[in-house]
C-alpha cells in the first residue's frame, strides 16, 4: 500500500520518486517491512503463499487451477498450507483450456446471427493481459506502486478491464441466444473461471481466490492511481481507510458448475497477499486491533500502577502473535512521563489442532520480560476453570462473523463501487435491521466499471437474471461465552461485537469489526465519575452513575478510556470528566427536542468511524454529536451539535470558536446531502456515515411509541437522504447548527437565542445560523438526573421554525439588530427539597420509612482505588463489652483535630484557619472534620495526600475527603469503635411508633449516624447472604426483634423456617409464631407455603374485594375493626433447606416461593430469604427477580456478591455486620446492630 506525503513539490518530482521506489522493490528481498523514499513508503510485506500463486498459475498460457489440499479438514487449514509449497493444480487452466473456450466461441459464431465476435473480443483480452504478464510478481507484490512506476503498464492494465468488460458483456447480451444452443452454461463457466485459481479441501469445501491482474482486482487499484494522478493524493488516506473495512469491491463471485460440484455462491472473506479470498457462507474469526490492546494496556496500567511490574494477559485463540510482539515491544519501551512495563505473564490458548510458535517472543523470553504459558481449548468455555483460579488482568477474545452470499435485486446506481456502497434495510416481519451491499450495476450517467456485465452473466448462469450475486458479514450473537468469561478479567477486549450484557463498555473501535473494551468492574470508573459530580456540586448515586454512563454509550462511542489519565486524582482526568457530563446533559436536552420520538438518532463525531469520514477536509475541525429527527410532514433534520462544559463568551465566530467546529463539518456533509453520487471522496464519506449510523444510531426496532411500518418509514428516509434523495432546497431536510452551553454550578436561567451569520459567505455552510443553549444549573441537575434513584426526567422543549442558510449575497438585517429568538420552553423544575435544614444526600423515598437512606460520600485516594474507605466493623455474632463511651472525649477531638491541621500544614495544604473540634460529626466508625478552605485552594491537592495523611496520623486506613456544603470534609476511622446496640434504638423508636410506617425496622447505622428505618411492605422481600460470621443471623435476629417488639400479635404474624434447628431456639416462645412452633423439617416448610398460597391468600382475597380494597393497608385505612396481620416468613439457611429435597420436591418447593413472592405481597405476606452459600440454581431467577430488597455481608467471592447484589462488593466487606444494602439499585453501606445473649434469653422465657 502506497502512502503519499502532502508536499507541494510532489507533483514535479513524482516519476522520479517512484522510480527509484519500484526499483528499491525490485531489490528488496521478500517479507521486508517498510521502504522509505523523498516523500513516498511502500509497506512491503509480501506473501509467500501468494507469490507462489502466481508464479505457478499465471502467464500467458496459465490462466488458474484448481488446487485440492487432500489432508486439510477446513478451508482455513488448507489455505493455510499454500504459504509453505502448492500442490500441483488439476486441472490447470492453460493453453487446453484455452483452446476449449476458443472452440465454443468459434462453434457460437457459427450459430448465431451476425454480430457475435467473441473470438475478436477474447483475442483482444489476451493480447491486453499478456502485456501484464511481464510484471505479475510485482502485480502480486506492490500493485499500486507497479502501476504508478510504469505509464505503459497502468495503460495496459485500463486496456484489459475495458476489453474484459467488453467480453463479458458481449457474452451475455447473447446469453439468451447461446441458452437456445445448449451453450451458455459451458462457456459462461470457462468465462468465470479466467484468473481463478479453485482451493478445495478433503471435506468438499471450495474457495475461489482472484489473481492480482484480473480484471475485478486490477480495477480498484487503477482507480486508485488515478486519483493520485489526477491530483487527489491528499485523498488516498480516507479510500484506502474505507477499503480496509472490506478490501474488494467485488464482494461475491461464483463457481461454475464442474463434474464433482453444482455451481457455487461465494463471499469476498480475506486476502492472501493481493489475492483475493471468497469463500461459501460460514464462520469468519476477526480479531481485535492492536493498537486497542496497547491502549488498554496503558490505561489498566493508570487505574492499576502494580500492572506494570507484572501484567497478566490471556490471549484466545490469536490469529498470529507477531502484531503481539509489536505491542509487547512497545509496552517494554521506556516513554516520556511513563514507567515501561517490567514483566507480562502471556498466557495463549490455540486449538488443539493448532500448536502456537513461540519464535516471536524468544528475545522478551530469553530477557526475562515475558514468561508464556500455553493452554489447548476447543473453546472459551474450556478457558474458564482455569481462569476462575487464575483471573488475568486483560483478556482477548476473537469474534465471528457469519460471511454470507447473498442475492439482491439488480438497480443502477451512480454511487461508485469504490465506496462500496451499502444500503439500511429494516426487516419489518423480523424487526431487525441490516447494513446489505448495494447492486453494482452502473447507470448510463456513471464512471465505466466492469462489475454489472460479470453479475450479469453469473446472475444468468446462476438462473436468476434479475438478480446479482453480492455477499456481506452478519454479526453474530453472543452464544454467552463472553458473559461467562466476563467476571474474570479486569479488562476484555472483543472483536466483532458490541459489548456483554451487564458489563460497562469503555472503549469502542468502529468498523466492520467492531471492537469493544468491556469491564465487569465499573466501581472505579463508577466512583471516579461520582467524585467529579461532588466536585461539580452534584450528589449522584452509584445507580445514577450507572444511568449516566449508558446514556453516554447511546452515541456509539463512549469517552471512559479517554477519562483515564495519570494526570489527574485517582487516575481521572476532571477536565475530559466534565466534559463527558456536558455531553450527557447535552444528549438529554436533544432528547426533548425530539419530542421523546423514538425516530431520531445521535452519533459521536469522535468515534473512529466518524474521523474517517471527516478526513481530508479544508479544516480538522470538528463539532460533538451528530444528531437527526423526523419532523412532521416526513422531513429530516439533521442537527450538528456542539457541547461545551461552561459558559462561552459573546463571539462565537472564527477559527477555534463553536461556529467554525460546526460549519467544518457542515461543509463536510453538504455535498454528501446534495450529490446522488459519482466523485469517489464524497461517495466515501456518504458509505461510511452509513454505516456509522448503522453500528452508532440506535436503529433497533424500539419496544413501544412507532409501529413497525413507521419504523421502516424512518430508515427509508435516512436512506434517502444519504442517497441525495431529499432535496436542501425544497425543504425536505434541513440542517441546523446547534452550540449547547452546559453552565455546572452557575445559577442562571436558560437561554436559547439564534445567532446569524455571514449572508455573503461563499459556502451554503457558512450560511447557516447556530441555535445557541445555554443551560444552567437547576437545568443540568435535572438532565443529568437530581433524582438518582429514579429514571431521568427530561423537559419539553419546542424548537422555531428552521433558519434557512441564506442565499449567497442577500442582504443581512437592517440596523438595529434583531432581537434574538428565545425558544420557549418548558420551565424545569428541580425536585421540592423537604422543609428544615439541607442535608447532603437525603433522600425521601417512601421504602426507607421515615428515615432516609443517606449515600456516603466517596473520593478517590492519591495513587490508589478510589473505592470509598469503609468504616471499622465494630459488631459481630460473638458478644462485645459493654461500650463505657458512646462518642470520644472533647480531648480527644481536639487532640485529633490539631494532628489533622498540623499533618496539612506539613504537606502545603494550610486550611484557612484551625480545625473547630465542635464542629466534628462523631459516628460509630468515623469522626468526620470540617476544614475550611483558603482561597483557590482544591480539593484534589488535599485528596492527593489522603495517603500521607494516613502515615503521618497513624491511621489503620486512609481518610476519606470529599466536598461538602461550605467546607471539604475529612473521615478520620475512630481508633475506638463502638457498638450500638440495637435495644438502644427501639427504646428511642418505640414512643414515636405512629410516625413509623407499617412494620418497620432499623437496619443499622450509617457512617454519619443516620438510622434508615425499612418498611417490610414497601421492599416487599428480601434476599440476604453473608458466611459465617458476617453478621447475617444477627442481622436476622434484629428483624425478628424489632418487628415483635413494635407490633402486637394481631397486626404480626411470623414463619420462621431454620433447617439447622438451632439458630431460631431464641424465638420459640413467641406469641407472634404462625402456628405457634418454628419449622425445621422440609415438608413443614412445604406445607406452610401451601397453606399461605391456597388457603391463606384466597381468603384475605376474598376480604379485600367484600370491601372493595386494593391491598392489605388498604384495608387497615378504612376497616381498622378488621383483624389481618401481616404474615412475614423467614427462612435461614435456604440452600441447605434447598438441598435436603429431591428433585420433585424441590421443583414443588420452588414453585410455591416463587408464586408466593409474586402473588401474596398485596394481602401483607412477605418473604425474608437467607443464605450462607449464595447460588444461582438455587436463588433461581423468577424468585430473585422478587427479592428486590437485598443485603449482603461478607462473602467469599465477586460471584457470591453477584448472585446477591447482582454486582461485586461484599467480597470485599470486612464482616462482623459489616453490611451492603441496595433498594431499588442503590447501595449503602452500615453496621448490623449488636443483640446481646441475655436479651435473646429473655425472649425464650
Amino acid at each position: 500500500m502506497l502512502a503519499i506525503a502532502a508536499d507541494p513539490r510532489f507533483a514535479e518530482t513524482w516519476g522520479q520518486e517512484v522510480t527509484k521506489l519500484f526499483s528499491a522493490l525490485r531489490k528488496e528481498p521478500e517479507g521486508s517491512n517498510m521502504l522509505i523514499g523523498i516523500r513516498t513508503e511502500c509497506d512491503h510485506r509480501t506473501e509467500p503463499g501468494a507469490l507462489l500463486l502466481t508464479e505457478e498459475l499465471l502467464d500467458t498460457h496459465r490462466f488458474g487451477g484448481i488446487i485440492t489440499v487432500g489432508q486439510a479438514n477446513s478451508l482455513e487449514e488448507a489455505l493455510a498450507s499454500l504459504s509453505e509449497g502448492l500442490p500441483a493444480a488439476n486441472p490447470i487452466f492453460d493453453a487446453t483450456w484455452l483452446s476449449q473456450l476458443q472452440e465454443y466461441l468459434t462453434t457460437a459464431e457459427e450459430l448465431l446471427p451476425p454480430g457475435f465476435e467473441g473470438i475478436a473480443r477474447l483475442k483482444y483480452y489476451m493480447d491486453c493481459r499478456a502485456r501484464l504478464v511481464p510484471v505479475a510478481d510485482m502485480l502480486t507484490a506492490a500493485p499500486l506502486t507497479t502501476l504508478l512506476a510504469q505509464p505503459d503498464i497502468l495503460q495496459a492494465a485500463r486496456d484489459t478491464v475495458a476489453a474484459y468488460e467488453g467480453l463479458m458483456e458481449h457474452i451475455s447480451s447473447h446469453f439468451a441466444q447461446l441458452q437456445q444452443e445448449d451453450g451458455a452454461q459451458l462457456l459462461g463457466g470457462l468465462l468465470l473461471r479466467l484468473d481463478l485459481v479453485e482451493v478445495r479441501d478433503g471435506m468438499g469445501g471450495r474457495a475461489g481466490l482472484l489473481a492480482p491482474f484480473h480484471p475485478l482486482i486490477l480495477w480498484k487499484n487503477i482507480e486508485l492511481a488515478d486519483e493520485v494522478l489526477a491530483g487527489h493524493a491528499a485523498d488516498l488516506r480516507l479510500l484506502i481507510g474505507r477499503l480496509s473495512l472490506f478490501s474488494e469491491p467485488l464482494r461475491a463471485l461464483m463457481l461454475p458448475v464442474d463434474e464433482s460440484y453444482t455451481d457455487t455462491a461465494l463471499a469476498y472473506a480475506d486476502r492472501l497477499g493481493s489475492w483475493a479470498v471468497y469463500r461459501p457462507a460460514g464462520l469468519v474469526n476477526v480479531t481485535v486491533s492492536i493498537r486497542l490492546l496497547e491502549r488498554a494496556a496503558e490505561k489498566i496500567a493508570i487505574l492499576y500502577p502494580p500492572v506494570r511490574q507484572h501484567l497478566r494477559l490471556f490471549l484466545h485463540h490469536p490469529e498470529s502473535l507477531e502484531r503481539v510482539t509489536e505491542v509487547l515491544r512497545h509496552l517494554f519501551a521506556p516513554k516520556k512521563g511513563h514507567t515501561p512495563f517490567e514483566h507480562v505473564q502471556l498466557i495463549i490458548s490455540h486449538h488443539p489442532d493448532t500448536p502456537i510458535k513461540l519464535d516471536g517472543l524468544n528475545n522478551f523470553i530469553s530477557e526475562g520480560l515475558v514468561t508464556p504459558e500455553l493452554k489447548s481449548a476447543v473453546d472459551a468455555d474450556e478457558i474458564v476453570p482455569w481462569l476462575v483460579d487464575n483471573p488475568v488482568h486483560i483478556l482477548v477474545l476473537p469474534g465471528q462473523r457469519y460471511l454470507q452470499p447473498t442475492r439482491i435485486g439488480r438497480q443502477a446506481s451512480n454511487i461508485h463501487p469504490l465506496s462500496l456502497p451499502r444500503l439500511l434495510q429494516f426487516n419489518q416481519f423480523k424487526k431487525i435491521i441490516s447494513l446489505q451491499p448495494r447492486s453494482q450495476q452502473g447507470s448510463s450517467s456513471g464512471a465505466s466499471q466492469p462489475f454489472g456485465p460479470y453479475h450479469a452473466l453469473a446472475a444468468a448462469l446462476g438462473g436468476q437474471p434479475q438478480q446479482e450475486l453480492s455477499g456481506t458479514l452478519v454479526q453474530q450473537e453472543n452464544n454467552g461465552s463472553q458473559t461467562i468469561l466476563m467476571p474474570h478479567a479486569v479488562f476484555m477486549l472483543l472483536a466483532g461485537a458490541t459489548g456483554v450484557e451487564g458489563a460497562q463498555v469503555l472503549a469502542r473501535e468502529g468498523g466492520i469489526d467492531g471492537d469493544v473494551v468491556v469491564t465487569h468492574y465499573p466501581k472505579r470508573f463508577v466512583k471516579g465519575v461520582e467524585y467529579m459530580l461532588r466536585e461539580l456540586n452534584y450528589q449522584p448515586d452509584a445507580a445514577g452513575v450507572l444511568r449516566l454512563l449508558k446514556r453516554l454509550e447511546t452515541v456509539g462511542e463512549t469517552g471512559l478510556f479517554k477519562t483515564i489519565s495519570d494526570t489527574g486524582v485517582g487516575g481521572f482526568s476532571p477536565p475530559e470528566l466534565k466534559g463527558q457530563f456536558g455531553l450527557a446533559v447535552a444528549l438529554g436536552w436533544y432528547l426533548a427536542l425530539a419530542g421523546n420520538d423514538p425516530r431520531h438518532l445521535t452519533v459521536s463525531l469522535d468515534s473512529e468511524l466518524a474521523k474517517r469520514w471527516l478526513e481530508k477536509r479544508d479544516s480538522d475541525r470538528r463539532n460533538d454529536l451528530l444528531g437527526m429527527r423526523r419532523l412532521e410532514n416526513g422531513r429530516l433534520s439533521i442537527d450538528l451539535i456542539e457541547v461545551k462544559s461552561y459558559k462561552v463568551g459573546a463571539n462565537i465566530e472564527g477559527d477555534g470558536h463553536p461556529g467554525e467546529q460546526l460549519r467544518a463539518v457542515a461543509r463536510a456533509l453538504f455535498p454528501v446531502l446534495e450529490g446522488k453520487g459519482g466523485d469517489l471522496l464524497t461517495d466515501c464519506r456518504r458509505e461510511l456515515l452509513r454505516e456509522q449510523l448503522f453500528r452508532e444510531g440506535q436503529l433497533t426496532f424500539p419496544k413501544e411509541g412507532v409501529t413497525t411500518k413507521e419504523w421502516g418509514g424512518w430508515i427509508q428516509l435516512l436512506n434517502d437522504t444519504l442517497d441525495g434523495e431529499l432535496s436542501l432546497e425544497e425543504g425536505k431536510i434541513e440542517v441546523n447548527l446547534m452550540l449547547i452551553e452546559v453552565c455546572f454550578e452557575e445559577n442562571i436561567e436558560r437561554s436559547e437565542t439564534i445567532v446569524q451569520a455571514d449572508a455573503g459567505a461563499q459556502h451554503p455552510a457558512d450560511r447557516l445560523p447556530v441555535h445557541r443553549v445555554r443551560l444552567g444549573e437547576s437545568d443540568v441537575k435535572l438532565l443529568l438526573g437530581s433524582d438518582w434513584a429514579a429514571p431521568v426526567t427530561l423537559p419539553t422543549v419546542t424548537v422555531p421554525a428552521p433558519v434557512k442558510a441564506q442565499p449567497k449575497g442577500a442582504q443581512a438585517a437592517a440596523t438595529p439588530a434583531p432581537k434574538p429568538t428565545v425558544i420557549v420552553a418548558d420551565p424545569i423544575v428541580a425536585p421540592k427539597k423537604p422543609d428544615g435544614p439541607e442535608k447532603q444526600g437525603e433522600d425521601d423515598s417512601e421504602v426507607t420509612g421515615t428515615t432516609p437512606l443517606p449515600d456516603a460520600p466517596i473520593a478517590p485516594a492519591s495513587g490508589g482505588s478510589s473505592a470509598p474507605i469503609p468504616p471499622e466493623a465494630v459488631l459481630g455474632e460473638e458478644e462485645p463489652a459493654e461500650p463505657t463511651q458512646s462518642v470520644k472525649s472533647t480531648a480527644d477531638l481536639e487532640a485529633l483535630a490539631a494532628a489533622l491541621y498540623r499533618a496539612l500544614q506539613n504537606f502545603g495544604q494550610t486550611p484557612k484557619k484551625p480545625i473547630d473540634p465542635q464542629l466534628a460529626d462523631v459516628g460509630p466508625t468515623v469522626i468526620r472534620f470540617k476544614i475550611e478552605t483558603r482561597v483557590g485552594q482544591q480539593l484534589n491537592k488535599i485528596q492527593a495526600r489522603a495517603l500521607d495523611l494516613q502515615r503521618e496520623m497513624e491511621l489503620e486506613k486512609p481518610p476519606v475527603i470529599y466536598n461538602l456544603r461550605g467546607y471539604i470534609a475529612v473521615d478520620i476511622p475512630r481508633p475506638d469503635p463502638q457498638a450500638v446496640l440495637l435495644k438502644d434504638v427501639l427504646a428511642s423508636s418505640a414512643k414515636k411508633k405512629q410516625e413509623l410506617a407499617p412494620i418497620s425496622f432499623p437496619a443499622g447505622v450509617a457512617p454519619d449516624g443516620d438510622v434508615p428505618w425499612l418498611s417490610i411492605p414497601l421492599l416487599p422481600h428480601m434476599l440476604v447472604g453473608g458466611t459465617s460470621r458476617s453478621g447475617k443471623t444477627m442481622f436476622l435476629y434484629s428483624i425478628i426483634v424489632s418487628l415483635t417488639k413494635l407490633n402486637t400479635p394481631d397486626e404480626l404474624k411470623i414463619v420462621l423456617i431454620d433447617p439447622k434447628r438451632t439458630d431460631f431456639n431464641y424465638f420459640s416462645s413467641l406469641p407472634h409464631l404462625y402456628n405457634g412452633e418454628i419449622l425445621t423439617d422440609k415438608q413443614q416448610a412445604m406445607d406452610v407455603l401451601q397453606d399461605l398460597l391456597n388457603i391463606e391468600l384466597e381468603r384475605r382475597t376474598d376480604v379485600l374485594v367484600e370491601h372493595g380494597c386494593r391491598d392489605i393497608q388498604d384495608l387497615h385505612r378504612s376497616q381498622p375493626q378488621i383483624v389481618m396481620p401481616y404474615v412475614i416468613v423467614v427462612i435461614d439457611e435456604f440452600a441447605d433447606l434447598s438441598g435436603i429435597m429431591d428433585k420433585k420436591q424441590r421443583e414443588a418447593f420452588d414453585m410455591l416461593l416463587g408464586r408466593v413472592a409474586q402473588r401474596a405481597r398485596s394481602v401483607g405476606i412477605h418473604l425474608i430469604i437467607a443464605t450462607q452459600r449464595p447460588d444461582a440454581k438455587v436463588i433461581f431467577g423468577n424468585l430473585k427477580a422478587n427479592l428486590l430488597c437485598r443485603v449482603a455481608f461478607q462473602l467469599t467471592s465477586g460471584i457470591d456478591s453477584r448472585i446477591i447484589l447482582d454486582e461485586n462488593g461484599a467480597e470485599d466487606l470486612i464482616g462482623y455486620g459489616d453490611m451492603l444494602l441496595k433498594i431499588e439499585g442503590r447501595i449503602q453501606r452500615l453496621q448490623g446492630f449488636f443483640i446481646s445473649t441475655d436479651e435473646l434469653r429473655k425472649l425464650k422465657s
